[in-house]
């Protein structure tokens, strides 16, 4: 049979029915029937032209996402098309973990979005649905649209708080498909299997220094001590990420040679290597598995010598990478380090004559400093109310 057209719809039919018959003279009696399972499915359309692009570019923001695509067949009004949305972080590995890129109260639940172009309608309708390891919305014509869209069309339209990926490493796993949803829901074209759709952020997002903390094993000005990093992550990591800190050149970390961690889920000893002209410690594959927001990261680096000023320090650097290399959040200001001021091992006091109310005594300090006194350093004497300044003459050092 030739010339037949197939179904518009990618839905099996109803039966074939093939009969046999035999010409009786007056007329045509059925001889054979054939089987009632003889039936058609078509394949689905392919769409082309697919395209997702978010507004915001910051990794884990929130924004606008649109969605282009180009048709093969008809879509009626009262149709819709599926998008299928993986997980916003895949790489947990675990459904409890797993959190949508679409933010929305419920499941099922309305999501807002509009159209763009090429539909005929001024609002379209969304419905968002929570799957165990992928999610779906929804873009329901509803007779919303004034006519349908046409084979060939390209269409596009927005779908509002969609999350950017958890790192600046492209998110894939998406895809399309049309519908006439007239009595039943039908398939008509599809996303062809083996296709790419994907979105990215391009930019880190901006960690909050009050997330970070150094502490130092000794605090001293001009001590050497081990500098414990207390992280946390606003975003989640995958297994075997990596993370690089800078140390501010305050301090001395030329003889820095030990790296290592402490936390859930971290490489206790992990590879690393040491920048002694920057300051620079990269840290890969740190975390044995997948690390949730907000859990604490406890990095230990030394030796290093402690600034010689008991003022803050210079900012430390922090970055976060997954396990591709590419960049999850930094930040790059707003982490210091104060120690305290050193001590004097030894303090003595000799006093020329010790009568009560004489005048002109001499009163001779020794002092045994813990740290080096630079040429710039003031030497503060606080003296008890009991003595009378009003006739200090001189003060020196004798043994100059």
């Amino acid at each position: 049979m030739k010339g037949v057209t197939n179904p518009s719809v990618a839905s099996t039919t109803s039966f074939f029915e093939i009969n046999s018959f035999r010409w009786t003279g007056a007329e045509y009696s059925k001889l054979e029937t054939s089987s009632t399972t003889l039936t058609v499915t078509p394949t689905a359309g392919a769409l082309s032209n697919e395209s997702l692009s978010l507004a915001g570019t910051v990794v884990g923001s929130f924004s606008a996402l649109t969605v282009e695509l180009t048709t093969t067949h008809t879509i009626p009004k009262d149709g819709k098309v599926a998008i299928t949305f993986p997980k916003w972080n895949p790489f947990a590995g675990q459904e409890r973990f797993y959190e949508s890129i679409v933010s929305a109260s419920t499941s099922p639940g309305e999501v807002s979005c509009d159209p763009v172009s090429g539909l005929t309608a001024t609002k379209l309708f969304c419905v968002y649905t929570r799957g165990s390891s992928e999610d779906t919305v929804e873009v329901l014509f509803n007779d919303l649209l004034t006519s349908d869209v046409p084979a060939g069309a390209t269409i596009s339209f927005k779908i509002h708080n969609v999350r950017a990926p958890p790192s600046t490493t492209p998110l894939a796993g998406f895809s399309f498909r049309t519908y006439a949803t007239s009595g039943s829901e039908y398939l008509i074209d599809e996303t062809v299997p083996g296709t790419v759709l994907q979105v990215a952020a391009t930019t880190p997002a901006i960690g909050s220094p009050a997330r970070v903390e150094v502490t130092a094993s000794e605090t001293s000005i001009n001590r050497e001590s081990t500098l414990t990093i207390r992280i946390q992550n606003l975003n989640p990591l995958p297994a075997r990420s990596n993370l690089q800190l800078t140390i501010p050149d305050n301090f001395d970390f030329s003889k820095v040679d030990k790296a290592s961690t402490l936390g859930a889920s971290l490489d206790p000893n992990p590879a690393f290597t040491f920048d002694a002209l920057t300051g620079t410690l990269s840290i890969t594959a740190f975390n044995l598995g997948y690390l949730q927001p907000l859990e604490f990261i406890y990095i230990n680096v030394g030796p290093v010598t402690n600034p010689d000023k008991s003022e803050q320090s210079k900012t430390f650097t922090v970055t976060l990478q997954d396990n591709n290399g590419s960049e999850v959040e930094g930040i790059s200001d707003g982490i210091y380090f104060t120690p305290t001021a050193g001590g004097f091992n030894s303090v003595g006091l000799e006093v020329s004559d010790d009568t009560v109310s004489e005048e002109s005594v001499v009163y001779t300090f020794t002092l045994h400093p813990e740290d080096v006194f630079t040429k710039d350093a003031i030497l503060k004497v606080t003296l008890p109310p009991q003595l009378t300044m009003a006739g200090l003459s001189s003060l020196k050092n004798p043994s100059s």
